[in-house]
């Protein structure tokens, strides 16, 4: 009668568990409005699970190279372009305001799919403590494979048990969206093919000029937290048992005289760059931190920028050639470029191109 009733027990709580999954697929926003012009929103109103979901709809391990941060990584490096110049695969899995205690759970997840050759590393947000918002938690995690890796990601990331239990459970703060549904929205698919590979694509200018950032001399002494200290080993030491090779990176940015979200001075963020180095230095790890390379790069903020942290086509696509040229000549990875099973890879960066090329006569 026990193993009956445990049988029961363990049957009703999957049931739940379907549910609930179902249920938050079904309930929770698959985009949001565009405040500027963008590739995503225009080709797919669902764009937002679909930078998620596309990442686990590839073929297992392909991937050369998996991106992996905040949105500094999937507005300024477009996996494309790098495929295009190199026959590198790679992808973009990464979120909004995302840091390096959620992008270690990330990473968790990416090994469960792929077994990529070198993985990048946002550092942009330290992980220190939580920079909690609900649009980002959820940005994050609402179209995650909800598995238990997920589940140990929410626990640790949540600040409150109140985070903790609408982003465990979605429906509690969605269930007011039943009257917005949308047949799309009940029988929508998970984890839809991306051709744009996670990829996100401003059209839109900065249109105004901005000096190349200068990194001061004389910065304050900072020592890294503890906390961002615990996510740099664990990251390093989930790459080295999945043979793979671990690069921290800051993407180039022009930084105004405040970090917005951090509270941070742009004094304060160099700080917090060159400790960054310097424990790399100190321990063998790899970072590569771009800001002040703009000029290298070829980057100009009035043209290749949206805003002050994001690229545009132009900037992505100068920057995702100055990065995949450096890890090419460092890694010598294969161009899979006409192998049999890589097609879709052409396919998509053609799909790409028409969109961009014909942008603003589609967008009419």
């Amino acid at each position: 009668m026990k193993i009956k009733l445990i049988l029961k027990l363990i049957l009703f709580v999957s049931g739940l568990l379907l549910i609930n999954d179902r249920l938050s697929v079904i309930l929770s926003p698959k985009s949001f409005p565009p405040k500027v012009p963008n590739v995503n929103s225009l080709v797919d109103k669902n764009w937002l699970a679909t930078m998620r979901g596309g990442f686990y709809n590839e073929k297992p391990n392909t991937i050369d190279i998996v991106f992996i941060g905040s949105s500094k990584i999937f507005c300024n490096l477009n996996p494309n372009i790098i495929w295009n110049q190199y026959g590198i695969t790679s992808y973009d899995f990464s979120g909004h305001m995302q840091d390096l205690g959620t992008s270690y759970y990330f990473l968790q997840q990416m090994f469960e799919k792929q077994s990529p050759k070198v993985v990048l590393i946002d550092v942009f947000l330290d992980g220190s403590g939580f920079v909690y918002n609900s649009s980002n938690a959820h940005h994050n995690f609402d179209f995650m494979n909800h598995d238990f890796i997920r589940t140990k990601a929410i626990l640790n990331r949540s600040p409150s048990f109140t985070n903790t239990l609408e982003l465990l459970i979605p429906t509690l703060i969605y269930h007011q969206r039943w009257k917005e549904l949308t047949q799309d929205d009940v029988f929508y698919k998970i984890n839809q093919h991306d051709f744009l590979k996670g990829s996100f694509i401003f059209m839109g200018t900065l249109s105004e000029e901005g000096e190349n950032t200068v990194i001061t001399t004389g910065l304050p002494k900072k020592t890294l937290p503890e906390k961002t200290i615990h996510w740099i080993n664990a990251i390093q030491e989930l790459c080295r048992k999945n043979n793979c090779q671990c690069i921290f990176i800051n993407t180039p940015f022009l930084i105004a005289s405040k970090v917005d979200y951090l509270d941070w001075s742009d004094v304060e963020f160099y700080a917090y760059l060159s400790a960054f180095q310097k424990y790399c230095e100190e321990n063998d790890l790899m970072f590569m931190n771009f800001v002040g390379l703009e000029n290298e790069i070829g980057l100009n903020y009035a043209d290749d920028y949206s805003d002050i942290y994001h690229m545009n086509w132009k900037g992505q696509e100068k920057f995702s050639l100055y990065i995949s040229k450096y890890l090419q000549e460092k890694f010598h990875f294969e161009n899979k470029k006409g192998q049999p099973g890589y097609e879709q890879w052409d396919q998509d960066y053609d799909k790409m191109r028409y969109y961009i090329d014909n942008y603003f006569e589609l967008e009419q």
